[in-house]
């Protein structure tokens, strides 16, 4: 027990080891602050595993108080979550690149702990603030000024989280982004719903790496030369045969003389003589759900080597864009000019809500007719003009998800490609930005994925087993006369084949968390449940709609993203809160628009 008549330094220092032992799941972590342990002999003889934290003054303030937790909070969630054992193995051996992986390892763990403990993430996010004040992040102009691990882990950790880098990286954190470029963005956003296996997570990092540009040459595999080399460097088949994600495999793990890396530096350090065994967390879901006894299958895919991410510009020319544009256009004639007149109306109450009252006693603007007569009184009079006071509408973006699969065909995509396309428009013109976004599988009932199994032997409960084919018909950033010609293609039938609704969100969800946008709004339109035929006959039944349910729920449990969804003959009220049901797609346009209208007040 705490003694209160204790200086308030020895106060804090023994509050903040139980709280990292509570963290670690662990009762024999000892914890020092500077370079020797407060702890008597009897009281060492029991450490199993040390931390050491930087010293703390006689009088903590406010902010050194918030970095050292948070030193101690990452320093406790290395030890919950990760194997620096199996870290080891999956290191690159290039240095640069290897940087990078431990910063995003360090990522990995950290959110971990961030996204169920908001106090953590809070403490987390003040020492990092605290860094990149004292690193001089504000200054930095050229990307050469931050390391690659430093942008990479900021890049990752807004991803994984949904949090933006602190302000003072925003400017250089935007010349990373124009270095990189989309390809490594969207490589980072897939990366992040694997952030629960630290295997698996390894095996997307060398990945995001490779596609970089970094060396990614083979880790040192000396002290396990009986390792298969396929375990080593596919990610996807890395995870065991029973289809579980390996989360906190470190709660036993950590092993004398481990080397442990850490890119994004931290006075923090963890020395681990052999532990007895320590309890193990929960395992965790794609979703980020608890799995116990009797519950289903972690999700995941049996690989993704094969998915894909495209635009309209890479699945036709130029010339069989305007082709998709002028029949979209023709197709959906009849409702065009309702719709537009729909849409008008909507930008007109957005604009409108910008106006929120006068200013009065001003010296140029209207004449203010209150005031008319001191003005006629006194030729010379000040301060008898009134101006409209314009508030600050909400940075806003909104991501519209439309359903490709096959049941779509006909009325349905055709209603919502015009919806999307007059939608966007509009909003744009209210200077909110729009991304249209869709989803469906490269083939029918499988495909590579499928192949690929078969050829493994049909492990049980495989996951995933088709190909995913993700499209971006219109980015946020692509105005909306630059993207109007790829929206036709939302109109060929050759796309639409079945759909994988949960990693679609994941996609959709994890590409808004990278806007800097305060308010980012998600809008799906399907017509039910994820199908899938590949994958629903080789996996528990419902695999593919309850990891549905869990990305529901942890997008609607976070709220970092509005959610709404529109259900197309079908009622998917029992997935989404925020949902509306139609059994007439003609009605679409209408209802688009009435659930924009609320969404935006």
């Amino acid at each position: 027990m705490t003694d209160c008549g204790a200086p308030r330094a020895v106060r804090f220092e023994e509050a903040t080891a139980a709280t990292v032992r509570a963290i670690a799941g662990r009762s024999g972590v000892g914890v020092s602050f500077g370079e020797h342990p407060n702890v008597d002999a009897d009281a060492q003889a029991q450490v199993q595993v040390q931390v050491r934290l930087p010293a703390t003054t006689a009088q903590p303030g406010p902010g050194e108080i918030a970095r050292l937790r948070g030193e101690a909070d990452c320093a406790a969630l290395r030890l919950r979550h990760h194997d620096p054992e199996l870290h080891r193995r999956q290191r690159p051996a290039d240095e640069a690149a290897g940087a990078v992986f431990d910063a995003l390892e360090k990522v990995r763990f950290e959110a971990l702990g961030a996204r169920n403990l908001p106090g953590v993430a809070a403490n987390l996010a003040a020492r990092l603030d605290a860094r990149c004040l004292a690193e001089g992040f504000g200054e930095a102009v050229d990307p050469d000024e931050v390391p690659a691990s430093t942008a990479f882990a900021l890049l990752m950790r807004r991803a994984a989280t949904g949090t933006h880098w602190p302000e003072a990286a925003d400017r250089i954190m935007q010349a990373w982004l124009q270095r990189i470029g989309p390809r490594v963005c969207d490589a980072v956003v897939c990366l992040a719903q694997w952030i629960e296996g630290q295997d698996v997570y390894a095996a997307g990092t060398q990945r995001v790496l490779a596609a970089a540009g970094f060396t990614c040459t083979e880790p040192d595999t000396s002290a396990h030369p009986s390792l298969p080399k396929n375990d080593r460097s596919d990610g996807a088949e890395a995870a065991d045969a029973d289809g579980s994600a390996k989360e906190g495999r470190a709660d036993g793990a950590e092993t004398a003389g481990a080397k442990t890396h850490e890119a994004v530096d931290s006075p923090a350090t963890v020395a681990s003589p052999p532990p007895t065994q320590a309890p193990a967390p929960a395992e965790l879901g794609n979703a980020g759900e608890p799995v116990g006894a009797g519950a289903s299958l972690p999700y995941r895919a049996f690989t993704t080597e094969y998915d894909v991410t495209a635009t309209p510009e890479n699945l036709c020319d130029p010339r069989q864009l305007l082709h998709w544009r002028k029949r979209l256009d023709d197709e959906t004639a009849p409702w065009r000019a309702g719709m537009i007149r729909l849409a008008a109306r909507l930008q007109q109450r957005l604009l409108a809500r910008q106006a929120e009252g006068w200013d009065f006693e001003l010296e140029e603007g209207l004449l203010d007719a209150e005031r008319l007569a001191s003005a006629i009184v006194d030729p010379h009079a000040g301060a008898v003009y009134k101006s409209l006071r314009q508030s600050d509408f909400p940075d806003t973006v909104l991501s519209i998800l439309i359903d490709n699969s096959g049941s779509m065909r006909g009325l349905p995509i055709r209603l919502a490609a015009m919806c999307a396309d007059i939608v966007a428009l509009a909003l744009e013109r209210c200077a909110i930005k729009v991304e249209i976004l869709g989803y469906t599988t490269r083939e029918w009932r499988g495909g590579s994925s499928r192949e690929r199994w078969i050829r493994s032997g049909r492990p049980p409960h495989p996951g995933r087993l088709n190909d995913l084919c993700h499209i971006v018909y219109k980015a946020a950033s692509t105005p909306w006369r630059r993207a109007r010609n790829g929206l036709g293609v939302l109109l060929d039938d050759a796309l639409l084949k079945e759909n994988v609704d949960g990693e679609a969100l994941l996609w959709a969800w994890r590409r808004l968390l990278m806007r800097g946008e305060q308010r980012r709004i998600l809008l799906v339109l399907s017509d039910g449940a994820p199908v899938d035929e590949s994958t629903s006959s080789a996996n528990p039944p419902g695999y593919l709609e309850q990891h549905l349910r869990q990305v529901i729920e942890r997008i609607e449990r976070e709220r970092a993203v509005e959610l709404a969804a529109i259900g197309l003959g079908h009622d998917v009220r029992r997935y989404y809160r925020n949902a509306v049901k139609l059994d007439d797609s003609r009605d679409l346009g209408e209802t688009i628009v009435r659930s924009l209208d609320a969404l935006l007040q």
